[in-house]
């Protein structure tokens, strides 16, 4: 009706299905290290679509902490990234990097990692994952003091008295130490 003020609505329920994401990864480490053992940190990441992905770049965050020892393929930047030229349909990929950990008993570290895409220019970040791994406590703890005192500076020509003190902290036996 001409100059009417009526409005019109119409409701409708719709339902929408979420999908998996276009890449999906993984981190694979050890839940818990000792202080200075060398691990393995791999990222398995998969195109979930039927399209090739191109030019991604997955990038690494790791702890100061943490002591890089190599990685395979090898990371050609410092920004800690690897350059993914193509990834195609269903294709699942792997990068690891090796290294070591010190810190003291029970502390935590994170380690963060993003697939990034590159599409007109413009970055997305297609997926990201955080783990942390552990400092487990040492099976085998020892102390030594010199002269009765933990903080003991000696003089030249003293004599010293050590005493060793060691505690099995594991629930196994230890032979022939």
């Amino acid at each position: 009706v001409n100059g009417s003020k009526a409005e019109l609505e119409q409701k409708a329920d719709v339902d929408i299905t979420v999908g998996q994401p276009a890449v999906s990864f993984t981190f694979d480490l050890p839940q818990n290290i000792f202080s200075g053992e060398t691990f393995d940190l791999i990222i398995r990441y998969r195109n979930n679509t039927n399209e090739t992905l191109k030019d991604l770049r997955l990038t690494l965050k790791y702890p100061s902490a943490f002591q890089f020892k190599k990685s395979i393929p090898e990371l050609k930047t410092p920004a800690r990234e690897w350059k993914i030229k193509e990834l195609a349909p269903r294709a699942e990929e792997a990068e690891t990097v090796t290294g070591s950990l010190v810190g003291p008993e029970q502390s935590f570290f994170g380690f963060e990692a993003k697939l990034i895409g590159d599409y007109f220019g413009q970055d997305y970040v297609l997926h990201e994952q955080s783990a942390n791994v552990a400092i487990a406590t040492s099976p085998l703890s020892l102390s030594i003091i010199a002269n009765g005192d933990s903080n003991h500076i000696a003089a030249a020509g003293e004599s010293l008295r050590y005493a060793i003190t060691y505690r099995n902290n594991s629930a196994v036996t230890f032979e022939n130490l």
